[in-house]
């Protein structure tokens, strides 16, 4: 079911994707690994960037990225492994990143990172995030801090 949501949501096939999702909510106990995989695909749903382009309005982009947000900061982690946590917190420095609040996605990353020190995905995120920094502001220490964070992705091999 959720492999279907995902292939769903990669196909911009939103109805399909949340009305998949949806269906797990009538499930009466669910194992943790199935409700991370099922809140990821919802918070990954409010993210452009994670469904083919498609032609919307900057207002309903907003919207959309403040309710991934919303998600991602009303989600419970006590129940989630180290390596799910530094993936919330990575998604959260991903929309933070989108609605152009630089420091606080900053502060995400580096929150998963503590988090989740082996997590791959993250550093690379987070790697992107200092180079993309760095291009705008020209300042050398994001430059840097890329190369870094580069350097750690690859470590963990991603």
């Amino acid at each position: 079911v959720l492999k279907l949501a995902q292939t769903a949501r990669k196909h911009n096939l939103a109805d399909v994707c949340l009305n998949t999702v949806s269906r797990l909510y009538s499930t009466p106990q669910m194992d943790v690994s199935d409700a991370y995989s099922k809140l990821r695909e919802q918070i990954l749903m409010c993210h452009p960037s994670s469904r083919k382009a498609s032609v919307t309005d900057a207002a309903r982009t907003q919207s959309q990225l403040r309710g991934g947000l919303n998600i991602v900061n009303s989600t419970n982690l006590e129940y989630f492994n180290d390596t799910q946590k530094a993936e919330l917190f990575r998604l959260k420095g991903t929309f933070l990143q989108s609605l152009d609040r630089q420091p606080e996605a900053n502060q995400a990353y580096s929150n998963a990172a503590q988090i989740g020190g082996d997590y791959g995905k993250n550093w690379y995120t987070w790697g992107d995030y200092c180079e993309e920094t760095f291009r705008s502001k020209n300042n050398v220490s994001y430059a840097q801090q890329a190369m870094a964070c580069y350097i750690q992705a690859i470590q963990h091999k991603y």
